[in-house]
């Protein structure tokens, strides 16, 4: 009896233990790390380091670029910050070189594409600023748009010119975008050979088009800071990863 009962207290004790270790690697995760404009390697971005309270905030593209460090206090949904003051580039621009304080609030964004979604206010110029921790899982099951997909998260190459479809099927309608923010720029359909863009996942399972047999895959066909091209899907016969 007396073994019986230390057991159980034993058993009770371990799920406690491994739920408290779960709790705070949750909480962890949400709020370390690295937030961007999605997956783009220009625009604002936002490092967080919630053991040492400090975050690291910057701006690259057209325009005044962004260089400054802060602080931060957790909050309940998310964390307070104090940016410090910076001259990085705009000396003209004296919100910089005074310090900022503001909000971000953290909300689960769980896709294909991201994990978390960071609202934030007060950062200088900006009425508001969102930001996103994005999902680098490969070979997970994950859906988009209702469709099952396996995640690849891999920079592919057009081996000749390739559609974009609005889903992955061949009878589907071309999605069209504009590459380029030119007044010359007239929506497209095509990737054109030797293209380089994103692949964030395959479908399931293989299909046939024609003679051809193989995935469809997910691609982020953006390749401007001005593109308003997003997600479409090609025929990954075309494409080398």
């Amino acid at each position: 009896m007396k073994i019986l009962l230390i057991l159980t207290l034993l058993i009770t004790f371990c799920k406690k233990t491994d739920s408290t270790v779960s709790d705070n690697s949750n909480s962890d995760s949400s709020i370390n790390g690295s937030w961007a404009e999605e997956r783009l390697s220009y625009g604002y971005a936002l490092e967080v380091d919630e053991k040492a309270n400090t975050l690291h905030l910057t701006f690259s593209g057209e325009g005044c670029p962004l260089d400054r460090n802060g602080s931060i206090q957790k909050t309940q949904d998310g964390f307070s910050f104090t940016l410090n003051p910076s001259k990085d580039g705009c000396g003209e621009n004296q919100s910089r070189e005074t310090k900022t304080s503001g909000n971000c609030k953290i909300t689960p964004e769980n896709t294909v594409l991201t994990t978390h979604k960071l609202t934030c206010t007060g950062i200088p110029n900006l009425n508001e600023l969102l930001l996103f921790k994005i999902n680098n899982s490969v070979d997970q099951e994950e859906k988009y748009e209702g469709v099952t997909v396996i995640t690849i998260r891999k920079e592919g190459t057009t081996t000749s010119d390739v559609i974009m479809r609005s889903e992955p099927n061949e009878k589907s309608k071309p999605k069209a975008c504009n590459f380029e923010a030119t007044p010359q720029s007239t929506p497209q359909t095509v990737i054109r050979k030797g293209a380089t863009f994103h692949v964030i996942a395959r479908t399931k399972e293989k299909v046939k088009v024609k003679e051809l047999e193989n995935y469809w895959y997910l691609i982020d066909a953006r390749n401007d800071w001005y593109s308003n091209c997003s997600q479409a899907w090609v025929f990954a016969e075309y494409v080398k990863l």
